[in-house]
């Protein structure tokens, strides 16, 4: 139940942060740019975690999406880490967690 639950979230969450970064504010758009991105990256990453949102969302696919949550998680901290932006670790760091802990239930059934 856990992992179903978490699973809700974390597609939500993929998919309005996704939605967030195809509108691109200017800010965001400013700090993949800072971080050596194109300009347009906004909307390949905006992109690509709606998909993995999607993906959480559909049983037969879960396991797919998690795992691409987790690979997309990772690039976007070792980024951070690259960039010595730590403050938007810790969030990056939950998500991973959180990310980790439904593939792990999922994994079970």
């Amino acid at each position: 139940m856990l992992g179903v639950v978490l699973g809700w979230i974390i597609a939500t969450f993929f998919i309005a942060n996704g939605l967030v970064n195809l509108y691109g504010p200017e800010s965001m758009r400013a700090a993949f740019f800072r971080w050596g991105f194109p300009r347009w990256f906004h909307l390949v990453n905006g992109a690509i975690q709606v998909v993995i949102g999607v993906l959480i969302l559909l049983p037969a696919s879960r396991m797919i999406g998690l795992g691409l949550g987790v690979a997309l998680s990772a690039a976007i901290l070792i980024v951070l880490f690259r960039q010595r932006e730590l403050r938007h670790a810790l969030p990056c760091l939950t998500l991973l967690a959180s990310l980790l802990v439904a593939a792990w239930e999922q994994s079970l059934r």
